[in-house]
């Protein structure tokens, strides 16, 4: 494998891969998008200049941990809020803490957002629908 620095849009074999730059708390950190699909943990703000980055996905994955404010990472309002921003046709939250109850959480989220959960369907460990 190459090491790339992860400033630009790279190729990694068929895909490409954009580095995200998001706050985690006080740091700078990177999500990655590949294709049509981003995945961003432990982020506490999203800068404009990455939302840019993240215009036509189809799926994304983002950090949750819980409904109240925390320091380093979104609440579900700032998670839902973001999400509406991006546009992305699916968000799964992802990064949870156990404070979110499943079934009334995900009633609370408006169409193509979800909670995502470890599935045992045989697809593989974390299941993104199907």
């Amino acid at each position: 494998y190459a090491l790339h620095e992860a400033a630009e849009p790279f190729d990694l074999g068929p895909w490409r891969v954009t580095p995200l730059p998001v706050q985690h708390g006080p740091d700078t950190i990177l999500g990655y998008r590949v294709d049509d699909f981003a995945f961003i943990t432990d982020v506490s703000r999203i800068p404009e200049a990455t939302l840019d980055r993240m215009r036509g996905l189809d799926v994304m994955a983002l950090d949750c941990l819980w409904k109240k404010p925390h320091s380093t990472h979104l609440s579900l309002s700032q998670a839902m809020e973001y999400a509406t921003r991006i546009g992305a046709r699916r968000t799964y939250f992802i990064h949870m803490s156990h404070d979110l109850e499943h079934e009334e959480t995900q009633a609370l989220l408006p169409a193509g957002q979800f909670l995502a959960t470890p599935r045992t369907c045989g697809c593989s460990l974390w299941c993104w629908g199907c």
